[in-house]
């Protein structure tokens, strides 16, 4: 199997490191994978950057574009070399009428080109199937008009992320304590900006230590970002809270979360959730919104799925996003905080489980068994992953 492969190859941002880790997982399968990096930011794999050496010659049996909606580049170049064209994608609210008039304009005009859509989630499936529902209404004269016939099979699959060095600790590295007393950390970590709802945590956090007292004296809060907003005079706001902004490599992000016991992520909507999934691998547990992408890798086995309401995203009052509901993050810290052990147990379960579910290459293993199902004559997409793995 052949692949054109067109996506940001960058660690440093969201689209980027997903496309890093998709474009792994396709080549270790044994897909003849080219790459047409919409950008290049190093460090890369070898991998990576053997395959950048690739001639781009066509026939290609995918055109596969992974990236921001809004930039998706799909033309008819891509598809009279390519047998399929596909895009894979993520949003986090429940409409697009928020993306910039741009965006939709591109976006409308690459549905045109794109055999298959592939969304990462039911909130991204729900916001692109009204685009597309309402282009169909458009007259036909009109330049946003897309005719059923023109309409790409749209269906989901979860993306997927690398578990590289997000392992568990080993008893000389653990500094969690799970003991009945002394420190319990809970954390947040990422780019903290209004979508993540940090400040929920922070009340939530606060509320409790103004309700329990001494009962609560142990907890501790850390929030570690990259984006400003998050003063340091909260920390004398806030008993045991701390804001860091330092930029940290892995292996010190990697202790960092070897010293947390629990990750809130009350956030307002995600296509995945990096953070959380590291934090999972590492053997601690996360409080979650029971929404969007974080619903495909929730399970009560080793997480704490998080009660939330939709509102609007204003001033798009038909764009809603998820809110957190603070009463019940309360008391799922309170839980855990209380009753440490078991939280112990689910993050020894997410451990083990997550790195095996979500990594990249059961995800491209996933995506293509999805697509290859529903699209019809899809059956010769598995005949070519066939071949392709006999291969490696």
């Amino acid at each position: 199997m052949k692949i054109l492969f067109r996506s940001p190859l960058a660690a440093n941002t969201g689209y980027g490191n997903d496309g890093i880790g998709m474009a792994l997982g396709l080549i270790d399968k044994g897909i003849d994978l080219r790459l047409a990096p919409m950008h290049v930011s190093p460090p890369l794999p070898a991998k990576l950057i053997e395959r950048l050496l690739h001639p781009v010659e066509a026939p290609f049996d995918i055109y596969l574009n992974h990236s921001d909606p809004g930039r998706f580049e799909v033309g008819q170049a891509a598809r009279k070399t390519s047998d399929i064209t596909m895009g894979w994608t993520m949003w986090e609210y429940t409409r697009l009428s928020n993306m910039d008039t741009e965006g939709r304009y591109n976006l409308a005009q690459c549905l045109r080109e794109l055999d298959v859509f592939v969304s990462y989630d039911d909130v991204t499936h729900q916001a692109f199937d009204h685009f597309m529902d309402s282009m169909a209404e458009l007259p036909k004269s009109h330049e946003f008009h897309l005719p059923d016939d023109q309409r790409p099979l749209h269906v989901i699959a979860q993306g997927g992320y690398i578990p590289g060095d997000w392992r568990p600790p080993t008893p000389d590295e653990d500094q969690r304590n799970w003991a009945d007393d002394g420190p319990f950390r809970f954390c947040m970590v990422g780019a903290l900006h209004a979508r993540k709802d940090p400040m929920i945590s922070v009340l939530a956090f606060k509320e409790l230590k103004e309700e329990m007292g001494s009962e609560f004296e142990d907890a501790e809060l850390h929030l570690k970002t990259v984006t400003p907003g998050l003063h340091s005079a909260m920390e004398e706001w806030v008993p045991k809270l701390r804001v860091h902004y330092e930029s940290w490599p892995q292996e010190i992000l990697r202790t960092f979360y070897w010293n947390m016991n629990v990750l809130l992520a009350p956030s307002r909507g995600e296509g995945k959730n990096m953070p959380a999934l590291e934090m999972l691998s590492t053997g601690g547990t996360v409080i979650a919104t029971n929404w969007g992408g974080h619903t495909t890798w929730m399970d009560p086995t080793y997480a704490y799925p998080l009660n939330y309401t939709l509102a609007p995203e204003p001033p798009f009052e038909e764009c809603m996003s998820a809110r957190a509901s603070k009463d019940h993050l309360k008391e799922l810290m309170w839980h855990c905080y209380t009753h440490r052990a078991e939280a112990k147990r689910k993050g020894e379960m997410a451990a083990v489980l997550i790195p095996e579910r979500q990594n990249w290459d059961t995800a491209t293993e996933n995506m293509l068994r999805i697509v290859s199902d529903a699209m019809p004559g899809g059956h010769h997409i598995k005949a070519l992953l066939s071949i392709a793995r006999r291969g490696t």
